[in-house]
């Protein structure tokens, strides 16, 4: 839509529209001046390597005919490091243990 068709239509005098816009501008530059002059010192702090505890829970089924199962969603390991915490339950695929890892890796 072309300015002057808004205008019209929302009733705005050209001259009101440019007043405005030229008042936008000057306190857009006038932020922007200020916000440039700003300098913030931050300060070096020495990373602290990481620390990963697991926990395993469950034990193993030998066969799949000794009457162990794993339907049930109770935690089976528990992982954690740098102060996040993750539960694998019982019935977590393979996919997504692997992809689990691997946002540890990225981490």
């Amino acid at each position: 839509m072309k300015i002057l068709q808004w205008l019209e239509i929302n009733n705005i005098s050209k001259d009101q529209y440019y007043y405005w816009q030229r008042k936008l501008k000057e306190t857009c530059i006038d932020t922007f001046e200020r916000q440039a002059a700003t300098f913030v010192e931050l300060p070096v702090t020495k990373e602290v390597p990481a620390s990963t505890e697991l926990t395993v829970t469950h034990t193993i089924c030998e066969n799949k005919n000794d009457g162990c199962s794993f339907k049930d969603n109770t935690i089976a390991a528990v992982i954690k490091t740098n102060g996040v915490t993750f539960e694998i339950t019982n019935t977590a695929t393979p996919d997504f243990i692997k992809n689990l890892i691997e946002a540890f890796n990225h981490a």
